[in-house]
């Protein structure tokens, strides 16, 4: 028996003794049982092998990092590693020397990645906790600030924000919904919207040290008082003015976190999740100048027949008959009844010329046609 043949031999008879043993960052490191980590360069796998000879890992370094810990990072001496190259059918030999450095070299880097991973979860954790024992603090803080609104020389009128041009430099009381929202140190600023226009707001002083000031997101309903000041040349605003604000509460609080408008609602929000939630999504610009358009071009045809006496009707838009052919009807059951959405209103139009001259409406026609223009 040639000599690599004696070698071979030994190596295998050694597995076949540690085949059974399990290997794992909670070995038992002083067992006086030496332990075989096998590595399969081809077919084996650091994200499932376990060492053994039927699960080997594919690298060296996991071999050693299986066999050690953070606070024991030399691989013990009852350990032995050893590999199977690609090249190699059953063949398992110790690791060379030079594997072995350049493996140990690898772990030295992995354990100290580790440490500052560590490391940094506890930094983390020390610095959250510092923050919420500030914020409960500053809420603290924030919770004995009372406004007391001033009514020496009565209260101050309301006004809707597109009057407010009147108001300027007198007190006035507004309310509407908050739009944007930026806070600094010792200010807020608010950009108000009360569905007549848009309004800067600014609390300072004790205004923006409240509960309520801290609690304040985007959709907050609120009232406010103060006085509507022009704003300085060189700067801008809605409407020309901003209300420095002497006193406010909160009337409506808004979700905060992911439930906030803002988490809700972004210029990458998809179409679908708009559709679901119309009822907020109503309350971007976009949308809502749509609407005002829509009203704009609406209210221009109404002027124009109003100019030339055509007088405007509205015709029922549920029927019990065709106007175009059956076939095309949104059918359903009206109180036991069978009704249609009517397809046009033209004929409802017809029958009120002779009594009131010409006529118009403006009013919707169902089709139940599968098209989506």
């Amino acid at each position: 028996m040639s000599i690599a043949d004696q070698t071979k031999d030994a190596v295998l008879d050694m597995a076949k003794k540690v085949s059974d043993v399990t290997l794992s960052n909670g070995h038992d490191q002083g067992s006086s049982t030496d332990a075989a980590i096998y590595v399969d360069e081809k077919a084996g796998s650091d994200a499932t092998g376990t060492g053994t000879i039927t699960s080997p890992f594919a690298t060296p370094l996991a071999a050693l990092i299986s066999a050690t810990t953070l606070t024991s990072p030399e691989l013990p001496a009852s350990h032995t590693v050893l590999v199977r190259k690609p090249d190699s059918v059953d063949e398992w030999v110790p690791i060379s020397g030079a594997g072995l450095k350049k493996a140990k070299k690898n772990l030295e880097g992995h354990w100290k990645k580790v440490k500052r991973a560590e490391e940094g979860k506890e930094a983390k954790a020390k610095e959250e906790k510092e923050k919420a024992e500030r914020e409960v603090k500053r809420r603290e803080e924030a919770s004995r600030i009372v406004l007391t609104e001033d009514v020496s020389q009565g209260k101050a009128p309301k006004s809707k924000i597109n009057g407010l041009a009147a108001f300027r430099d007198r007190r006035v009381r507004v309310f509407g919904w908050v739009h944007r929202l930026r806070s600094q140190k010792d200010m807020t600023f608010i950009n108000l919207r009360d569905g007549t226009g848009f309004l800067q707001i600014i609390l300072s002083g004790d205004c923006a040290k409240t509960l309520d000031a801290l609690d304040l997101v985007t959709e907050c309903s609120i009232e406010c008082t103060g006085t509507v000041k022009v704003v300085p040349e060189g700067k801008t605003a809605p409407g020309g003015h901003e209300l420095v604000v002497d006193w406010w509460r909160m009337v409506g609080r808004a979700p905060k976190g992911e439930e906030a408008y803002a988490s809700l609602f972004n210029e990458d929000s998809e179409l679908s999740s708009r559709y679901a939630l119309r009822h907020l999504d109503l309350r971007a610009e976009t949308p809502a100048n749509i609407i005002k358009v829509r009203s704009a071009i609406l209210a221009a045809f109404r002027d124009c027949y109003t100019k030339e006496s055509i007088l405007e009707v509205t015709p029922p838009c549920i029927v019990q008959t065709s106007v175009e052919g059956g076939s095309s009807l949104f059918k359903f059951d009206y109180y036991g009844q069978e009704a249609y959405l009517t397809q046009s209103s033209q004929l409802y139009l017809e029958t009120c010329l002779p009594s009131l001259g010409d006529v118009f409406c403006v009013q919707e026609s169902f089709r139940a046609e599968n098209s989506h223009t």
